[in-house]
């Protein structure tokens, strides 16, 4: 057995083992002419997340292209295409798509993120390297079945799908693996790590659906490696994470641990008349994000917003809560928590009073902490409440 990966580099080296006569040859890349026909006759069976997909959809060998089905891994995979007359159109991440079209060898991009006149742009399905250079190759898609067939590579390439990709080659037959591997293909973990970062946790390396969210220092367990990913489970959740947003061994964080990994934030700075002292210490100590601004949690990217209205302004900060815990949303018991530490930082000695209006559920439109004026109302278009916290006297 033998096996290449690609895991969003769109480049899949082709490793295949060949018995001539007494001796086995391995050939790394383009196979000899000889030996391509005898290999392409080998069956190619498709797997998605471990689970075989119907045979009427195996990928195929063409003018020296591997084909694979295109509407049917970005169904398994959570794409969620859209199929028209020899036409498929894939998300890439909820914002961006991508539209395949029988007979075309590149894929049209379309990123609503951007300005108009460079929302769309054209990626080729294929390309190879050439002395060094990367140069686009002619393989164009292919309707079959009632499927969009593309080179494998487009699924793998981080311009196109950015799926994982792993090529297992057998005597009988050729697996092409999409997404999570089975795990005697992948490589075993079994330890302890931590998040260094915010990170999304998704069922499937490259699928853009989630299941749940890391913050810094979280602590999870991880059992096995594949690629550029790792398998974690955090809590009662397991997913995929990107490498480079954990690191193997104990967190250093310190405190109370949740059943999820997460440790209970913890202020230990003091208000500083310099706001972007005090956006560090929102950053660094309660793990808000975006510079100190947003605190988030998953199923909802933001949940409170703390923003500096500048030395000329009438009021110091704007604050806003965008939720309070919630049994729809499984990290929301997190936000009283970070609401008492970042109150402690605004209200120092008065800030279990404040705290206790938001727990009840009844906030004075005007009060007084910790020599502040603080206004608060609700917001309906955006269903939040706001405070005004004024300059400390």
């Amino acid at each position: 057995m033998c096996r290449s990966n690609s895991s969003g580099n769109g480049m899949t080296y082709p490793v295949e083992v060949v018995k001539e006569n007494t001796k086995t040859i391995i050939y790394v890349g383009k196979l000899p002419g000889s030996l391509q026909q005898s290999i392409s006759n080998t069956p190619i069976v498709l797997k998605v997340n471990n689970k075989q997909v119907n045979s009427k959809y195996n990928p195929f060998i063409s003018n020296g292209t591997t084909y694979v089905p295109l509407n049917e891994i970005a169904k398994q995979m959570g794409g969620r295409p859209i199929s028209r007359s020899k036409e498929v159109t894939v998300e890439l991440d909820g914002l961006t798509f991508a539209t395949v079209t029988d007979g075309e060898s590149k894929a049209e991009i379309y990123d609503s993120q951007l300005m108009s006149r460079e929302r769309t742009h054209f990626v080729p399905l294929k390309t190879e390297k050439v002395n060094g250079n990367t140069k686009d190759v002619d393989a164009k898609a292919l309707y079959k079945n009632g499927q969009v067939y593309v080179p494998v590579e487009f699924i793998s390439s981080e311009n196109g799908l950015n799926y994982y990709v792993e090529t297992v080659n057998e005597k009988s037959k050729t697996t092409i693996y999409v997404g999570e591997l089975p795990v005697e293909l992948a490589e075993t973990v079994k330890k302890t790590g931590y998040a260094t970062k915010w990170a999304l946790v998704s069922p499937a390396p490259g699928s853009i659906t989630d299941v749940t969210a890391l913050v810094k220092n979280q602590q999870v367990y991880i059992a096995r490696a594949q690629g550029n990913w790792y398998k974690i489970k955090v809590g009662n959740q397991s997913g995929f994470v990107k490498k480079d947003a954990l690191k193997i061994g104990k967190s250093p964080a310190t405190g109370k641990m949740y059943d999820d990994g997460w440790f209970a934030s913890t202020l230990k700075s003091k208000w500083s008349k310099d706001p972007q002292v005090n956006k560090k210490t929102l950053e660094n100590e309660l793990g808000f994000d975006k510079g100190g601004i947003t605190y988030s949690i998953f199923g909802k990217s933001k949940v409170i917003q703390v923003i500096d209205q500048g030395p000329t302004a009438s009021y110091e900060v704007g604050i806003s809560f965008y939720g309070w815990q919630s049994s729809a949303l499984q990290q929301s018991y997190r936000i009283p928590i970070v609401a008492k530490e970042l109150f402690k930082l605004y209200f120092e000695k008065d800030a279990n009073r404040v705290w206790n209006y938001f727990n009840k559920g009844d906030i004075p439109e005007r009060f007084t902490a910790n020599g502040r004026t603080v206004t608060a109302r609700f917001v309906e278009s955006t269903g939040s409440i706001y405070l005004t916290v004024g300059h400390k006297k």
